[in-house]
């Protein structure tokens, strides 16, 4: 259903009920008396009207819920709405269980895996004196092996940016 059906499906069943709450009479004329009873401004007079409309717009929904709930639940049907009620509460109940079983899986499972990575991190904590020399002895070695091969990649990068600039020179 398109926005604009819905939209138009909205406006009639509030004006359906705006009609229908100022056509229900008993509310209305009680507020007509008393709205002659009393002597208000124009403020308090519509703010009166408009909480006396939607007392009526209330009262109109709660007599239809009233009326269906009576006509659709008899007694066949609330036999039938009783033993769908402990069906749908016996699924959820298993639905519970069968929660409550999965979470219990995860935590064994993240207990697990968490002893593991402790494991591991104090592995590497008591191992770290070794792995930090290791680092040091290499660090000398690997930064002068670095500086060349950074400066053979400059120079090949400035070969070719040099050349570049002949072939934009020579087109101008």
């Amino acid at each position: 259903m398109s926005f604009k059906k819905v939209f138009w499906l909205w406006v009639w069943y509030i004006a359906w009920n705006v009609v229908s709450s100022l056509y229900n009479e008993q509310k209305w004329k009680d507020s007509k008396k008393d709205e002659k009873k009393k002597d208000l401004d124009s403020k308090d007079a519509c703010k009166q009207k408009c909480n006396d409309l939607l007392d009526s717009f209330i009262a109109t929904h709660k007599n239809l819920a009233k009326d269906v709930w009576d006509k659709v639940m008899s007694d066949k049907n609330k036999k039938i709405f009783k033993t769908k009620k402990k069906e749908l509460e016996k699924i959820l109940e298993d639905y519970k269980q069968e929660g409550e079983r999965l979470l219990a899986s995860l935590k064994e499972w993240w207990d697990e895996k968490v002893t593991e990575v402790k494991e591991k991190l104090v592995e590497l904590y008591e191992n770290r004196e070794e792995i930090i020399s290791k680092v040091k002895d290499a660090s000398p070695k690997t930064i002068e092996e670095f500086k060349k091969k950074l400066l053979e990649f400059l120079e090949v990068a400035k070969k070719k940016i040099d050349e570049k600039v002949k072939e934009v020179k020579k087109e101008k």
